[in-house]
């Protein structure tokens, strides 16, 4: 079965179409050399597969069982389109007449790695690494220009603006165009994911909340430890503590803390005895 199947548009026995291993062929049983891989799904679609494999039959499975799991017809352009896909991303392999979900296929499911997963899997298929080295770090082409390039590289003529539509949505969606919507950039490793970022931001409000209501020169002093982890030489805790005792003095046993209202300002000369001790943590 090719991993490429005909759009909606074309007769399956007279469009070309490339298999695996990077052969044209005709439809029709006579192939040529020379074309290159691509998908005629995209990587959302090959991540559905992985997640049906995985989640589901934990990890194999036949193709009426990820067709039925699915709510497709094994025998539908569509349905092929996707296992292709995910064949061709790298996220599932075929054996012994079933579907296996690879190594990196697990991990595109993880919230961990997915971003990741998701990089390295737009760069598995041949033709978008092609297109990467091409154009990294110029702007892509128009529609037509792009076109052109993907015929170049050695895709059927008939099907290089599906080529074209999939690999434009499986970029977006791997996230090479989150910096820019004109040229492929590709994501970094370690991204921070907007959970993570609203995580971080949760406890930092925890944080703040349970300084909130002490004496502004105590949380600026506290403000000043390292975080946990850092280093924290005995020099820098013994100056941290000359700080903590000197806010500690004005705020609450000195003559000057217990004359003072509510809200009074302390005076320039004071808050020095407290800066000259934290500028040195």
């Amino acid at each position: 079965m090719n991993d490429l199947i005909a759009t909606d548009e074309e007769p399956r026995d007279h469009v070309e179409s490339t298999t695996s291993d990077g052969v044209t062929s005709t439809g029709t049983g006579k192939r040529k050399r020379g074309g290159i891989a691509f998908p005629y799904d995209d990587l959302d679609a090959a991540v559905a597969i992985a997640g049906v494999l995985h989640h589901t039959f934990g990890g194999s499975a036949n193709t009426d069982q990820i067709a039925a799991a699915m709510g497709q017809n094994p025998a539908s352009g569509s349905f092929t389109a996707k296992m292709g896909a995910a064949r061709h991303f790298g996220l599932a392999t075929t054996s012994k007449g079933a579907m296996h979900a690879t190594s990196l296929g697990r991990r595109i499911l993880s919230d961990n790695e997915s971003q990741a997963a998701r990089t390295e899997a737009f760069l598995n298929v041949p033709l978008y690494a092609a297109l990467y080295e091409a154009y990294r770090g110029t702007q892509l082409p128009s529609d037509a220009g792009l076109e052109a390039k993907i015929l170049a590289l050695g895709a059927p003529e008939k099907q290089v603006k599906t080529a074209r539509q999939v690999f434009a949505r499986s970029a977006r969606q791997a996230g090479f165009f989150d910096i820019s919507s004109d040229r492929l950039v590709k994501p970094a490793a370690g991204s921070i994911t907007a959970e993570e970022s609203a995580d971080d931001q949760i406890v930092e409000e925890k944080r703040s909340s349970e300084i909130g209501m002490k004496p502004a020169l105590i949380t600026e002093v506290f403000k000043r430890l390292p975080d946990e982890g850092k280093p924290f030489t005995p020099e820098d805790r013994e100056r941290w503590m000359a700080a903590l005792k000197a806010s500690l003095d004005l705020e609450y046993a000195s003559p000057v803390a217990s004359t003072r209202t509510i809200g009074e300002r302390v005076t320039p000369s004071q808050q020095r005895q407290v800066h000259e001790g934290q500028s040195a943590t």
